[in-house]
């Protein structure tokens, strides 16, 4: 439904189409325990890792710079019951890494998905 309305009422910066099927067949082929995710925006492709990781009990870690971005992502999240899987953690990508190795500790990422305004890589 979040992909019809990008695609036909208002635009939404959500991976969905042939990105969500590259991402999905790289979730299933590896089956990561946990993914960093770099721009949540509302949490469509947040949403759509974790019902695929949580059968495996794997975890998702998504960085977000916007407050208002993070607190619809979490919403969204939360009412997907999918609370327990995806943490929506408010912060710059720069934050990202000793987030994770403070709370899943060295080498504990498996898969991450950059998906937030492309600059941001090359600042």
């Amino acid at each position: 439904a979040i992909e019809n309305v990008g695609l036909k009422e208002v635009w939404l910066k959500v991976a969905g189409g042939e990105k969500a099927c590259v991402i999905d067949n790289v979730i299933s082929k590896h089956r990561p325990k946990l993914i960093l995710e770099f721009g949540t925006y509302v949490g469509y492709t947040s949403t759509r890792m974790a019902l695929q990781v949580a059968s495996w009990g794997g975890k998702i870690v998504t960085m977000e710079m916007d407050p208002v971005n993070a607190t619809i992502a979490r919403n969204h999240i939360e009412m997907c019951g999918l609370s327990h899987v995806v943490t929506v953690q408010l912060g710059h990508s720069d934050d990202a890494v000793q987030i994770v190795l403070e709370k899943y500790g060295p080498g504990s990422v498996d898969m991450v998905f950059m998906d937030q305004r492309g600059t941001a890589f090359h600042d």
